[in-house]
């Protein structure tokens, strides 16, 4: 697996660990939509932001994290997608320094990065 030839160097950051365990994303859709799973760089967004992490996509390892983002920024979206992540989705890492349970994921480049997620009724 590899990543997008147009990624910087050294991108994910070397610290980062194989993808691995269940993650929440806050989406816009329901079902789900390949558009939910773009990153910042995708969109077209924060173009002064550290371009590694422009590439990555937020998910949460609880439930309750990705729910209060939801609830601090609705316009990330209004639903709540569980899924598992494994080595053939890319690498993550928690950047720290705060008490939320925010990881970065830099998905492989081909994969269907919606694949293993559902979105979660009643959140």
């Amino acid at each position: 697996m590899s990543y997008p030839d147009d990624w910087p160097v050294g991108c994910p950051p070397p610290d980062s660990q194989t993808a691995d365990g269940l993650v929440y994303r806050i989406v816009n859709h329901d079902p789900i939509r390949d558009e939910d799973f773009l990153s910042q760089f995708e969109l077209g967004r924060a173009a002064s932001a550290d371009p590694c992490l422009r590439r990555s996509l937020s998910v949460f390892t609880k439930a309750t994290d990705a729910l209060h983002r939801r609830k601090l920024t609705p316009r990330l979206g209004g639903y709540i997608a569980e899924g598992t992540l494994e080595a053939s989705h890319g690498q993550t890492k928690h950047p720290g320094g705060d008490k939320s349970s925010h990881t970065e994921w830099w998905p492989y480049a081909g994969i269907d990065r919606k694949a293993t997620f559902n979105v979660i009724q009643g959140y």
